[in-house]
């Protein structure tokens, strides 16, 4: 071919290489704050850089140093992102600029930042295996195994200070309430214990209710002059009103599994294990049971709030049901947690759950129907757990009370 015909060609080639030169990239955004290893006591963070003479830049944040799990990944035309509702843990963060010719800079360097609202600030570890744990006014009560009850003062609750424990050595302290001079514990095979605890440094027994199996108490709770029982194959009311001669008022059967016990009103809810939830009308002679539900799950725990059912489920982590008709509950929401559900706690929207090795869970239940986990805390295997003056109170297997303060 002559060059008079491949000239023009090569020429009008040259022409395009000159003119498509590689664009010039915008220099590396410089990260301004947070500042790296920065901890936050509140759920909503600003991030902010400079980027001087650019048209936009991507921020993205996630929970490792790599990025391969993304919580945000936003392209803005701002010098600062702010990230709502964010979960307590570890988050890393960068931003790359894009000049209004399109080209992008390289990533700015990675920084973290840590988000703690709920943290352990004081643990005791106890005689026993802890199962529940109850407070009131300035102290602390906790079912512990074999050890029977522990009393503790927490008047400062970051740094509980022991006062006494009462123990049958031939029992288990499984489930425990109170009222300003009795503790009621639910004492495995002796359903009911009242101990005696205006003067801490001897405590004393006052009261025993007991039944020949298949009666075994797991959780306990008063009202009024009555303590209901969970207590396995049965569900037991008993007036306490005379603590020297508490006096059996019903016994409702199960085939097994009885765990937990609540109390809203006139009513008494139920977990029972594999057969779901159980609903009973208690201010009538008899008692008697009204609904009730099966879950997904192993309905370990309950609490009760306003018009809601909160349960703890075994795998399936927690259910929120909705109980305005208590004798047609619905399930309304329900949240995967990591660890097994034993048992729940509930304080105007926020639910704490036990879940055994997998911590505490701590759940924004405002919107029943779109629960949202707000954080995890990391204890070894906690098993009950308890809400009152801006602290969550824990029973852990290895650690004993554990106090975790709620900062925001």
């Amino acid at each position: 071919m002559s060059w008079r015909r491949i000239g023009p060609l090569f020429i009008a080639a040259l022409a395009v290489l000159v003119c498509h030169k590689p664009l010039s990239a915008p220099e590396p955004v410089t990260l301004v704050s947070p500042a790296d290893s920065a901890m936050f006591r509140v759920s909503s963070v600003i991030l902010s850089w400079q980027a001087a003479g650019v048209a936009q830049s991507e921020v993205q944040v996630g929970t490792d140093s790599r990025f391969r799990a993304l919580l945000t990944d936003d392209t803005l035309a701002t010098d600062s992102d702010t990230l709502e509702g964010l979960v307590d843990g570890h988050y890393y963060w960068r931003v790359r600029a894009q000049s209004a010719e399109g080209a992008w800079s390289d990533w700015s360097e990675t920084r973290r930042f840590d988000v703690e609202r709920f943290r352990v600030v004081a643990s005791v570890k106890t005689q026993g295996y802890p199962h529940d744990v109850f407070v009131r006014g300035s102290r602390a009560y906790v079912a512990d195994g074999q050890a029977g009850l522990a009393v503790f003062d927490i008047s400062n609750p970051e740094a509980p200070q022991f006062l006494g424990s009462k123990m049958d050595s031939l029992n288990e302290a499984w489930g425990v309430t109170a009222d300003d001079s009795f503790a009621y514990v639910a004492y495995g095979y002796k359903e009911l214990v009242i101990v005696d605890v205006r003067r801490t440094d001897s405590l004393s027994i006052t009261g025993v209710l007991e039944y020949l199996q298949p009666g075994y108490g797991y959780d306990i709770a008063l009202q009024d002059s009555f303590v209901y029982v969970a207590a396995d194959a049965q569900f037991v009311k008993i007036n306490v009103a005379n603590r020297r001669a508490p006096g059996l008022v019903f016994q409702g059967y199960y085939p097994r599994d009885c765990r937990g016990v609540a109390l809203q009103g006139g009513h008494a809810y139920l977990a029972c294990g594999q057969l779901g939830t159980a609903l009973w009308r208690t201010d009538t002679a008899p008692a008697y049971q009204v609904g009730g539900m099966d879950t997904p799950g192993n309905a370990r725990g309950v609490a009760v709030s306003g018009g809601y059912e909160y349960i703890a489920d075994g795998r399936e982590g927690l259910m929120i049901v909705d109980v305005s008709d208590p004798a047609r509950p619905s399930t309304v929401g329900s949240l995967a947690l990591s660890g097994y559900a034993l048992t729940v706690a509930v304080q105007d929207s926020i639910v704490c759950v036990a879940c055994g090795d997998g911590g505490i869970s701590v759940v924004n239940a405002a919107q029943p129907a779109n629960p949202r986990l707000v954080a995890r805390v990391d204890t070894p295997h906690c098993v009950g757990v308890f809400i009152a003056g801006g602290y969550v109170f824990g029973g852990d297997r290895d650690l004993g009370l554990v106090v975790i303060k709620q900062e925001e």
